[in-house]
């Protein structure tokens, strides 16, 4: 009802979605957890039984709208990392959208940069999705971090690519230059400076 004040009809929308959803009647219930959610947009009943609703529904552009809302709202970096981290579940493993799930992984990445599984998983999409070049631009960033044998392999591994998907020769001389530099018996980069001088 319109007459009554905003607060009284988001209270009753929220005992509305409450005994649709004791009843077993979810999808009545949407329409109410909606108008929550329009007037707290960080409603946690709400936002959790919508969740619940267009998962077991398959309503995946549903849930993917829902989760971009959450996540636009929420300040906690813990939070919006959580969220996140659903998104690219959702988009790499349900749906398998890996260029969706590339860009939520960067969204994760510019929220928390260290974040080695999301660094790992966006290194397996790159090279999926034959995106060389950033593949090549996060496995430099992940070369600053690395130590020891991780170090060489993240170095043999950007002048194979600089070498056979960018066609970037100096460049790849420069990184099994680098890899003989820490490890001198390394015997694929001898071959491929070898192939290249």
């Amino acid at each position: 009802n319109e007459s009554l004040p905003e607060a009284d009809r988001v209270e009753l929308a929220v005992l509305a979605a409450r005994i649709h959803d004791e009843l077993g009647e979810p999808h009545e219930a949407e329409t109410f957890h909606k108008r929550v959610l329009a007037h707290d947009p960080l409603a946690e009943n709400a936002f959790v039984a919508l969740k619940e609703l267009y998962t077991t529904q398959e309503r995946w552009e549903d849930l993917q709208a829902l989760y971009r809302k959450r996540i636009e709202e929420t300040v906690d970096g813990e939070q919006r990392l959580d969220l996140l981290l659903q998104v690219c579940f959702l988009f790499e493993e349900i749906l398998d959208r890996p260029e969706s799930a590339i860009e939520a992984y960067q969204a994760v990445l510019e929220l928390a940069p260290d974040h080695a599984p999301s660094r790992r998983t966006l290194e397996k999409l790159y090279e999926r999705t034959e995106r060389h070049r950033e593949l090549a631009g996060l496995l430099r960033a992940n070369l600053d971090q690395a130590e020891g044998y991780d170090q060489v392999d993240i170095m043999y591994r950007l002048g194979d690519l600089y070498e056979t998907k960018l066609s970037e020769p100096g460049l790849a001389v420069d990184s099994y230059e680098g890899v003989l530099q820490n490890q001198p018996h390394h015997l694929r980069a001898q071959a491929a400076l070898a192939r290249l001088l």
